[in-house]
């Protein structure tokens, strides 16, 4: 008669430490995630400005540049400190930046790559920011939810801790940028400039991670709608 709860007792134990050690380091991975989510953002915001700046060093000085010695997909220019380069390859997108004729450099084409790798490398970078921000929700969450886990006021809800508008724009990024590649791609065509799109694949998931992202927006919208419900009737 006493050795049944015993046992009980004890697989409910060892089942919550069991729950506790995957929770930490679960805990750990999330820390992990977040900075290497800020480092991948921060990186990709210098990268962006760093083409900024190239992208108005050929508008101030387009003739110090010079079509790449081994391809007609790129321009450059010595800077002193390094070379500055723009080149045509972005995505799914492969644009010759240099008129096959006569070696001129299409300057229209090249400004226009320049601002759309810009534009890329920025939503990229928001797209790490965003993250960062939500897994350090989620991992405050976790943290919540095994501090108050014996509480009477239960655990708390994810769909309180996720700001549903991140992941929003999250999928407004990750779709932007692969559509606005397809944009200037086709206006670079009726520039003159040979232009190819290889494969796709980099179009495809791009997509379909934003779509994701909107679905999980949606689920999360759903969840916290009834979690607004239930604390209406509580």
């Amino acid at each position: 008669m006493v050795t049944q709860p015993v046992s009980t007792t004890q697989s409910a134990t060892r089942s919550a430490t069991r729950q506790t050690k995957s929770d930490m380091l679960l805990d750990r991975a999330g820390g992990a995630a977040v900075v290497i989510a800020r480092i991948a953002a921060v990186i990709l915001a210098f990268l962006a400005v760093i083409q900024l700046v190239i992208t108005i060093m050929f508008l101030v000085d387009g003739r110090s540049f010079a079509p790449d010695a081994t391809s007609g997909y790129a321009v450059s220019m010595d800077a002193g400190i390094g070379t500055a380069i723009i080149t045509g390859h972005f995505l799914d997108s492969d644009i010759r930046l240099v008129n096959w004729t006569n070696d001129a450099i299409n300057a229209p084409a090249v400004v226009l790559v320049s601002l759309e790798r810009t534009a890329i490398l920025t939503l990229f970078a928001l797209v790490f920011g965003e993250l960062a921000a939500l897994l350090a929700n989620l991992r405050d969450w976790l943290r919540d939810r095994v501090r108050y886990a014996d509480a009477e006021a239960g655990t708390p809800s994810p769909f309180r801790t996720v700001p549903i508008e991140r992941l929003d724009r999250v999928g407004w990024y990750l779709i932007t940028a692969p559509v606005s590649a397809l944009v200037v791609t086709g206006v670079c065509a009726l520039l003159g400039c040979a232009v190819s799109v290889t494969g796709g694949s980099s179009t495809a998931i791009l997509v379909m991670l934003g779509i994701l992202a909107f679905m999980f927006a949606r689920v999360f919208g759903y969840g916290a709608a009834l979690q607004h419900d239930v604390d209406g009737l509580l």
